[in-house]
Protein backbone atom coordinates (compact mmCIF):
# COMPACT_ATOMS: atom_id res chain seq x y z
CA UNK A 1 0.00 0.00 0.00
CA UNK A 2 2.88 2.34 1.19
CA UNK A 3 4.80 1.96 -2.37
CA UNK A 4 1.59 2.40 -4.16
CA UNK A 5 0.40 5.41 -2.24
CA UNK A 6 3.85 7.06 -2.56
CA UNK A 7 3.48 6.86 -6.47
CA UNK A 8 0.09 7.84 -6.47
CA UNK A 9 1.08 11.03 -4.40
CA UNK A 10 4.17 12.27 -6.66
CA UNK A 11 2.03 11.90 -9.90
CA UNK A 12 -0.67 13.41 -8.73
CA UNK A 13 1.75 16.56 -7.41
CA UNK A 14 3.57 16.18 -10.94
CA UNK A 15 1.52 15.25 -13.66
CA UNK A 16 -2.46 15.16 -12.74
CA UNK A 17 -2.80 14.35 -16.14
CA UNK A 18 -0.85 10.92 -15.86
CA UNK A 19 -2.88 10.56 -13.06
CA UNK A 20 -6.52 10.44 -14.90
CA UNK A 21 -4.66 8.03 -17.68
CA UNK A 22 -3.76 5.59 -14.98
CA UNK A 23 -6.67 6.09 -13.01
CA UNK A 24 -8.56 5.35 -16.81
CA UNK A 25 -6.21 2.10 -17.65
CA UNK A 26 -7.09 0.45 -13.89
CA UNK A 27 -10.38 1.37 -14.81
CA UNK A 28 -11.42 3.41 -11.85
CA UNK A 29 -14.15 6.28 -12.45
CA UNK A 30 -14.53 9.79 -11.15
CA UNK A 31 -17.53 8.71 -9.52
CA UNK A 32 -16.05 6.14 -7.77
CA UNK A 33 -13.00 8.34 -6.15
CA UNK A 34 -15.94 11.03 -5.06
CA UNK A 35 -18.31 8.05 -3.64
CA UNK A 36 -15.02 6.68 -1.49
CA UNK A 37 -14.21 10.12 -0.55
CA UNK A 38 -17.53 10.86 0.76
CA UNK A 39 -17.91 7.75 2.88
CA UNK A 40 -14.24 8.89 4.29
CA UNK A 41 -13.59 12.33 3.79
CA UNK A 42 -10.91 12.18 6.66
CA UNK A 43 -8.22 9.70 4.93
CA UNK A 44 -6.05 12.35 2.30
CA UNK A 45 -7.20 11.56 -1.25
CA UNK A 46 -4.01 10.14 -2.30
CA UNK A 47 -4.74 7.18 0.31
CA UNK A 48 -8.23 6.77 -1.01
CA UNK A 49 -6.74 6.57 -4.76
CA UNK A 50 -4.54 3.67 -3.59
CA UNK A 51 -7.19 2.09 -1.69
CA UNK A 52 -9.37 1.97 -5.10
CA UNK A 53 -6.39 1.16 -7.32
CA UNK A 54 -5.32 -1.94 -5.01
CA UNK A 55 -8.73 -3.18 -4.55
CA UNK A 56 -9.36 -2.47 -8.81
CA UNK A 57 -5.96 -4.76 -9.08
CA UNK A 58 -7.17 -7.59 -6.51
CA UNK A 59 -10.59 -7.66 -8.07
CA UNK A 60 -9.44 -8.04 -11.80
CA UNK A 61 -6.93 -10.88 -10.56
CA UNK A 62 -9.87 -12.78 -8.84
CA UNK A 63 -12.02 -12.73 -11.95
CA UNK A 64 -9.66 -14.22 -13.70
CA UNK A 65 -8.64 -16.74 -12.13
CA UNK A 66 -12.54 -17.72 -11.72
CA UNK A 67 -12.63 -17.63 -15.40
CA UNK A 68 -9.52 -19.44 -16.03
CA UNK A 69 -10.38 -22.23 -14.01
CA UNK A 70 -13.68 -22.96 -15.74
Amino acid sequence: FNLVNLEVEKINKSQSNKLNELLYRVDISEQQIKKAFNTNSNIPLNEIISELIIKRELQKIVIKEHYKSK
